[in-house]
């Protein structure tokens, strides 16, 4: 597979071993591929990906999405003009920030039965399809967003 034009930043800001920049980055190439015939162009730049704990999130949440609760996942976008046209990025070349709680993704795992990483995996891809302007609020965009998230993570 082709080398990935998306760079990782990666922090874990949380206690949890054995989670690192690795786990996520493999699936950047099959994203990238995936969404070019989604007619994404030009797809290359910087996601900041931070792995929290809940009271991280939660604060997040409240300041971006004015929701005062933590959740899964938060995806911030720099991206403009994103869906079926050429992406321009900001100066720096970050695209996007994703945060994901890895207190809920494993409460999630739990619920889900799978491992912690096969959740975060998942709510990565999940994030970076925000980034890049997917989303979910209405059931034709659920089913494009989540048709996609299968076809980047094979099962």
């Amino acid at each position: 597979m082709k080398k990935s034009q998306i760079k990782i930043d990666f922090e874990n800001f949380t206690l949890e071993k054995g989670l690192n920049k690795a786990v996520f980055a493999k699936y950047l190439p099959r994203a990238e591929k995936i969404l070019q015939k989604e007619g994404l162009k030009n797809i290359s730049g910087r996601i900041g990906l931070s792995l929290v704990d809940n009271k991280t999130i939660r604060k997040i949440n409240k300041k971006y999405r004015k929701k005062d609760v933590p959740t899964d996942v938060v995806s911030l976008s720099y991206i403009e003009n994103v869906r079926n046209k050429a992406v321009s990025f900001p100066v720096d070349d970050l695209i996007g920030e994703i945060f994901i709680s890895v207190e809920t993704a494993k409460k999630q795992a739990d619920e889900y039965g799978w491992s912690l990483n096969e959740e975060l995996i998942f709510l990565f891809v999940h994030g970076l399809l925000h980034v890049f302007g997917f989303d979910h609020m209405n059931e034709s965009d659920k089913k494009i967003m989540f048709g996609l998230q299968e076809r980047i993570i094979p099962s």
